[in-house]
């Protein structure tokens, strides 16, 4: 647990001192002070993408060195590919949750906290990357093979890995709708590792499910979501009780599917 809590720790601080450091620097240059705008401007998106080029190598790094003293085999081990219909699968399955989860977001109507900044950063091509790619990929390592990792290396907390790396990787987003949605994401990746013990299928959903958030809110604006697909609360309704219960038969199939990591 020791360990899986440094992880957050130093996630957690390095991404807030070089966003401060990125805010800073943007609001120097601008020559202002009004934070507010600074981070809805294109100046910003630019220097925060590259603060965050910097950050993510350097937790990658930071997590593997804390890893390689526990006897794994490391992140060259991680990588086992997955078979085609297990990946039919996962991705059927995160599409199911994507549609609840949306609706159920939509109903709790909780404030978002960075949608302002958001808006500048989807339409930079940079931060496009780093939203729908390298933040999946860094956070896959650090959560999936860090967190997760060293709390399955726990007998105490061997049990309890999936659900204490999800909530702390849910807390770790710092936003309400986020919070909820990276908790329940983080249930279904970390089942994913525990079956599969390999990134592959954790990060393929991740990239999806963060690509999806990512061209809806360039197409449509970061206000809208998948929840608007369904014109009325009704249909919001059906939606919310077929998806639920087609997560639930997919992850059936999937488990006969995935053989469980080590038999």
């Amino acid at each position: 647990m020791k360990k899986a809590l440094i992880i957050c720790f130093l996630f957690f601080v390095l991404q807030q001192l070089f966003a401060t450091a990125a805010l800073a620097l943007s609001m120097a240059l601008g020559g202002t002070t009004d934070m507010a705008a600074v981070q809805t401007s294109s100046q910003f998106a630019w220097i925060f993408g590259c603060s965050y080029l910097m950050l993510y190598p350097l937790m990658i790094f930071i997590v593997h060195f804390l890893m390689a003293n526990s006897g794994r085999s490391g992140l060259s081990g991680q990588w086992e590919r997955p078979r085609p219909v297990a990946v039919v699968l996962s991705l059927a399955i995160l599409l199911a949750i994507i549609i609840w989860l949306g609706n159920v977001l939509e109903y709790l109507s909780l404030p978002d906290l960075i949608e302002g900044q958001l808006g500048a950063m989807v339409k930079n091509p940079l931060c496009i990357l780093i939203l729908s790619v390298l933040g999946p990929v860094t956070e896959e390592i650090c959560f999936r093979y860090g967190v997760m990792g060293s709390l399955l290396e726990s007998a105490r907390w061997r049990r309890w890995a999936i659900p204490v790396s999800a909530l702390l990787f849910g807390v770790i987003h710092m936003n309400p709708p986020q919070i909820i949605a990276a908790f329940v994401l983080g249930l279904f990746l970390g089942w994913l590792y525990l079956r599969t013990r390999s990134l592959w299928l954790p990060i393929i959903c991740h990239v999806v499910n963060n690509t999806n958030s990512t061209v809806i809110a360039l197409l449509f604006g970061v206000e809208s979501s998948n929840a608007d697909l369904f014109p009325t609360p009704w249909a919001m309704a059906v939606a919310t009780v077929v998806s639920i219960g087609l997560t639930l038969w997919l992850l059936g199939r999937l488990r006969r599917v995935l053989p469980v990591a080590g038999e």
